[in-house]
């Protein structure tokens, strides 16, 4: 059980005139499988196409998870950077449901409801926390000092309820974390410094790519723990490999620097510009 987000805000070119181009993309997957013969021997529930997967968002709206065909039709149909935050690989093993969104939702408690027979019972939920990244600093287009600045967001939930990868640098693949990579936080709020970045802020383009994992027990619940301990549950549902994954990448400037390297001009760059500014010398 996945909830997924992904928020990208760039600067792109078209045809020799740049333009502001925002990503947004919401999903959340569920696969079923009985376990009754143990883990090792998992297979898909019988009769997947009667199963009701639903989730309820924070201000009580319901989805309905999409199966088979369908469930494939909505996640094709997610941007491709969205999986930077998810695996595409395929397990036998399960049957999967899916729903996606290209717009965002909202951070807070989501509940998965499971009705594995379609008969309107529910046979169990479960609840997760998308923390719904809010980025106050640097926001989309600003410029940071080159003396350095702060990276400030809110979210729902405890910073230290997730693993987070924290990176500052010209592209948004960098593994230059300012925090412990892969580890909880103790706030919303970092310092990027020179020393940072080896000593010097160097003016330019730059991109904050801020990526957390929900981790913890959400993975595996005390009625899983049990299950594998000795064999036996009450429940008709068990959740195992839970959890939320959230990525945002924001462009924005440091310092004062060749305007023609400015991706948020309006346009190209001509020679006659380029000779006409002494910063792209």
């Amino acid at each position: 059980m996945t909830l997924l987000q992904y928020h990208e805000q760039v600067h792109v070119g078209e045809d020799g005139v740049m333009h502001d181009n925002e990503t947004e993309a919401f999903a959340a997957e569920v696969g079923l499988s009985n376990v009754t013969d143990g883990f090792v021997a998992a297979t898909p529930i019988e009769h997947p196409e009667n199963a009701l997967v639903t989730v309820v968002a924070p201000d009580g709206t319901e989805t309905t998870l999409e199966y088979g065909e369908a469930a494939q039709a909505e996640a094709d149909g997610l941007p491709n950077m969205f999986w930077m935050v998810k695996s595409t690989s395929k397990d036998d093993s399960e049957a999967r449901f899916v729903a996606s969104a290209k717009t965002l939702k909202q951070g807070g408690e989501y509940t998965f409801k499971i009705d594995v027979e379609g008969d309107g019972v529910v046979d169990g939920t479960h609840t997760l926390t998308l923390p719904g990244f809010q980025v106050s600093n640097p926001v989309y287009g600003s410029t940071q000092s080159t003396a350095g600045f702060g990276v400030e967001w809110a979210q729902a939930g405890s910073p230290q309820d997730y693993l987070y990868r924290v990176a500052v640098d010209k592209n948004a693949y960098s593994t230059h974390y300012l925090n412990e990579a892969d580890a909880p936080l103790d706030s919303t709020a970092l310092e990027a410094t020179p020393e940072y970045f080896g000593g010097t802020i160097e003016p330019g383009m730059f991109v904050l790519a801020l990526t957390a994992e929900g981790g913890g027990e959400s993975m595996m619940g005390a009625e899983l723990q049990n299950y594998l301990q000795t064999g036996t549950t009450g429940e008709k549902v068990l959740f195992f490999g839970t959890t939320v994954k959230e990525s945002a990448i924001v462009l924005f400037k440091a310092g004062t620097f060749c305007h023609c390297e400015d991706l948020f001009e309006s346009h190209a760059c001509t020679i006659e510009e380029l000779q006409a500014d002494q910063l792209c010398a």
